[in-house]
């Protein structure tokens, strides 16, 4: 970023970003809680970015930032080759010594990606002129590879997920309840057409060797409704299953308020019996709104003018008519693309009260609240956008 005409340095924080965090403070004074946690959320984003992030061509320099090689100073951890990289082919990353004319702060390494096929990018050309002819709400072929079905082995559809290392799938707890203790489930991943084998480049099944569901997950409330289930080998993530992709996880303090944002999946296409799963992945968009506007909204339903919106473990998004999740799409990933064309994970289809109704927002899972959580079940630390 530029500030009269000269690049900040990590060093040296702007004074009228020092006035607002001031004024930011006076103002949090007055606002309700749920709404102070997401305004320094989104201030903490912005001091960081300014403070660290390479975006003129000094601080590119200056932070070891390279276009041709997708260079950049990153945290050590975000650095290393995990087993199931190295096994997929995923990602090709090298700590490397940078350039005399860059360097990096402590605590950083100047880290190398040699390879197309980062987080949450879209790898295969899925505009509508040219693929399959599609109906409305259908999701282009490949638009969402990060996408996985969770099935039984005899291939009854249980929910969704979304695929975060070669090896690691997120989803919501409490689609697995009813298999705990079992090993009765497996994953498809570069699924879209499931009744058919007609795409382009076949889906791909794993069985699931491990399922961590959050030790705190209450089932009556939803509270912590996360888990991770570990493949038993990784995806193979390559030019050769360009439909198979990771999505990348956020940032612990990000918020995707305000934010038009995308969720798909093969869930029912309306609330009762005469609706049905879906053959073919459909996908909507939807506005993430604030926990202030959810709480409202909620209240005029048989919630209940007391109802109180946990903005920990939930955000919620759309009360568009028409335009929601809806039954059997629960672990399905809601996505937001932020930069450079990469996708990240913002929350998982939690619950909602009835489907595509006017002014009845759907509930997700607020992944932000849940990184750290979800980086500590897996052998290493899964990239960020």
């Amino acid at each position: 970023m530029r500030v009269s005409g000269g690049a900040v340095s990590r060093s040296c924080v702007p004074a009228w970003l020092l006035i607002g965090v001031w004024r930011v403070a006076a103002i949090t004074a007055f606002l309700p809680e749920e709404d102070t946690t997401s305004l320094i959320g989104s201030l903490f984003r912005i001091i960081f970015d300014v403070a660290v992030s390479p975006n003129d061509r000094a601080s590119r320099q200056k932070f070891g930032y390279d276009g041709n090689k997708n260079c950049y100073c990153q945290p050590a951890y975000l650095c290393q080759q995990s087993s199931s990289d190295l096994s997929s082919g995923q990602l090709d990353v090298r700590i490397v010594t940078p350039p005399a004319s860059k360097y990096c702060s402590p605590g950083y390494v100047y880290c190398c990606w040699n390879n197309k096929h980062q987080c949450g990018t879209r790898l295969l050309n899925y505009l509508p002129t040219n693929n399959f002819a599609r109906s409305i709400g259908q999701a282009p072929y490949g638009a969402y590879p990060w996408q996985v079905l969770i099935l039984t082995k005899s291939n009854v559809y249980v929910g969704s997920g979304a695929l975060v290392d070669p090896q690691y799938v997120v989803t919501v707890a409490h689609k697995l309840l009813p298999f705990a203790g079992t090993n009765a489930l497996k994953v498809r991943l570069g699924e879209w057409d499931a009744m058919t084998n007609r795409e382009t480049f076949p889906p791909v099944e794993r069985e699931i060797s491990v399922v961590t569901i959050h030790p705190q997950f209450e089932q009556n409330g939803l509270q912590n409704d996360v888990a991770v289930l570990k493949l038993s080998a990784p995806a193979v993530i390559d030019d050769t299953t360009p439909n198979i992709n990771t999505v990348c996880l956020p940032r612990a303090y990000d918020s995707s308020v305000g934010e038009r944002c995308w969720v798909s999946g093969w869930g029912k296409s309306g609330y009762g019996s005469g609706s049905g799963y879906q053959s073919i992945q459909k996908e909507v968009d939807v506005t993430v709104l604030s926990s202030t506007e959810c709480e409202r909204l909620l209240r005029q339903t048989r919630l209940g003018p007391f109802f109180r919106f946990d903005s920990y473990n939930f955000l919620c998004a759309g009360g568009e008519k028409d335009k929601d999740a809806c039954s059997g799409d629960g672990g399905s990933p809601l996505v937001c693309e932020r930069g450079r064309g990469q996708f990240y994970l913002a929350g998982l289809v939690a619950w909602g009260i009835g489907c595509g109704n006017p002014q009845t927002p759907g509930v997700y899972v607020n992944i932000p609240s849940f990184v750290q959580w979800i980086n500590q079940q897996t052998t290493d630390y899964v990239r960020n956008y």
